[in-house]
């Protein structure tokens, strides 16, 4: 049951225009192969560089409320700045769905 929400809020992501769609899965990339929680700030930074790119580009940078609501349900925003899977469960199905 669980899956499904996940499998649905994914869905949703899907549905977005394409440079959300994006968005939102780099940061769930940076979120999942990260060793150690990342903050606002860092997401901001790395979604605002590209390939190839030596500085971050400040313009790049999606602004902070809409890191919160790129990915839905599936990640949430704790403390000031912290920025966690909703469980370990949404962590391991988007890693495989990223390593399928």
């Amino acid at each position: 049951m669980i899956l499904y929400r996940y499998e649905r809020i994914l869905d949703r992501i899907k549905s977005k225009d394409h440079e959300e769609q994006l968005q939102a899965i780099r940061l769930l990339e940076w979120m999942t192969c990260s060793a150690r929680i990342l903050t606002l700030r860092e997401l901001e930074d790395a979604l605002a560089i590209r390939p190839g790119d030596l500085t971050v580009d400040k313009d790049k940078r999606p602004y902070r409320a809409r890191l919160r609501t790129i990915c839905g349900p599936i990640v949430e925003v704790v403390g000031e700045d912290s920025v966690i899977f909703v469980h370990f469960s949404a962590k391991e199905y988007v890693h495989s769905i990223f390593t399928v």
